[in-house]
């Protein structure tokens, strides 16, 4: 069994309330979800909110490993394997999760990177027990490459503009912009 993790915390000190923020009328959370569903491969998914997570993983300074750990505890390691999908990498398509699951099969981890050869946010697939022993050291992950323009990873306006522009480009514009507001609330393209 399969599980996808949607790490969606509130307090962006950069950008806040990004994982909220709206594109073509979606938040970034909302986009996770839907890819996640779309691409037929998960028996679950979870949304790690600051509401249901421990009280001391809920700050901007705890890395997603935490947050992992977490959820594995509260679902009571229920799954023999889980992708982490951030929300601010709203540009991941069903098709790109299919495809790195496919390579991530028979491996202990694997995680999407850019152009730039670092973890782009898009997936990160781990067997629950090579995480374990991950948190221990004990073992190093596998990467793939992932094409850099379909792979932002938002961390401040500039990058949820360019996401912004891909995914109106590839949806056609809806009449929503940027968090529900007037085109231009951030750089034009």
């Amino acid at each position: 069994m399969i599980l996808a993790i949607i790490p969606a915390r509130r307090g962006s000190k950069r950008l806040p309330g990004k994982n909220y923020m709206l594109i073509n009328g979606i938040s970034l959370v909302d986009r996770a979800q839907r890819v996640a569903k779309e691409s037929g491969i998960f028996d679950h998914i979870h949304i790690a909110t600051d509401e249901n997570r421990h009280p001391y993983i809920c700050d901007d300074q705890v890395q997603t490993a935490a947050v992992v750990f977490d959820t594995l505890c509260k679902l009571n390691y229920a799954y023999d394997e889980f992708c982490v999908l951030n929300p601010t990498t709203p540009t991941r398509t069903a098709e790109m999760l299919r495809e790195g699951y496919l390579t991530f099969r028979g491996t202990a981890c694997l995680a999407s990177i850019g152009g730039n050869y670092r973890h782009d946010g898009a997936f990160l697939f781990w067997r629950t027990l090579d995480f374990l022993r991950y948190l221990s050291r004990s073992v190093i992950p596998g990467y793939t490459p992932v094409k850099e323009t379909f792979c932002v990873d938002i961390n401040d306006s500039s990058d949820f503009s360019r996401a912004e522009k891909i995914l109106i480009e590839r949806e056609g514009y809806t009449g929503f912009f940027s968090a529900g507001k007037e085109p231009g609330t951030f750089k034009k393209w």
